[in-house]
């Protein structure tokens, strides 16, 4: 039986940097399953515009566009390691998985499990 966290995907990516050198990320968040789910995404993502949602009637999975702006990469980064869900960000110039983990992938990860201990 898979949990919660198998279920839930995001992909990130960076939208826009403003001239102040600010940048808009973009979190997009698929295979939300049943209402609960979706209230614990929605009050995580809570400091996050919601700018886009979706439901598939035939799967019952719901998807949510976020949106929201950082200082800095390094802030994104910070953000996006303590992210409780499967979470990659993608190139917006080549659609690429960029090479770092992020989310449960992060915070799972063997090598900081065992710093962590």
């Amino acid at each position: 039986m898979s949990t919660e966290e198998d279920t839930m995907s995001a992909t990130g990516w960076k939208h826009l940097k403003m001239d102040n050198d600010e940048i808009v990320y973009i979190v997009q968040v698929d295979r939300i399953v049943g209402k609960r789910k979706e209230n614990k995404l929605l009050k995580e993502m809570s400091d996050w515009n919601l700018c886009g949602d979706g439901f598939n009637p035939k799967t019952r999975e719901s998807m949510y566009i976020f949106k929201k702006t950082f200082q800095s990469e390094k802030d994104w980064m910070s953000w996006g390691r303590s992210f409780p869900y499967n979470l990659v960000e993608i190139s917006p110039k080549s659609s690429k998985k960029k090479p770092y983990k992020l989310g449960l992938e992060y915070l799972n990860s063997p090598r900081r499990r065992k710093n962590g201990q």
